[in-house]
């Protein structure tokens, strides 16, 4: 798993890669979005030709959202890791999804 928080033109923004199987993986963002909430949605993606693609009818799930006062460093980061105390059940949810096991 590959965990990384980065400062972006729009706010903080903390990321985990996770690698469901040699061809697929789990992208978990916690970001603000535009209307001011504060979220996290898990996305899986698939390689193909060297890259990782995500297409519609692909899985995809809002985790968590909130509205705090100041989307700082610091909830940006708490939110993101509730929700990655909990990710074995993300990871389930996406292997029954492509009926594919880890």
């Amino acid at each position: 798993m590959n965990t990384h928080t980065r400062k972006t033109h729009w706010g903080w923004q903390t990321e985990s890669q996770i690698q469901i199987s040699d061809t697929m993986r789990l992208n978990i963002v916690t970001m603000k979005r535009h209307t001011g909430v504060l979220a996290t949605t898990a996305q899986a993606s698939r390689l193909e030709k060297g890259f990782y693609y995500y297409t519609m009818g692909d899985y995809s799930k809002q985790v968590l959202h909130s509205n705090p006062s100041r989307c700082t460093r610091q909830t940006v980061e708490m939110q993101h890791s509730r929700v990655m105390a909990n990710v074995d059940v993300l990871v389930e949810a996406v292997e029954n999804f492509y009926g594919v096991t880890a």
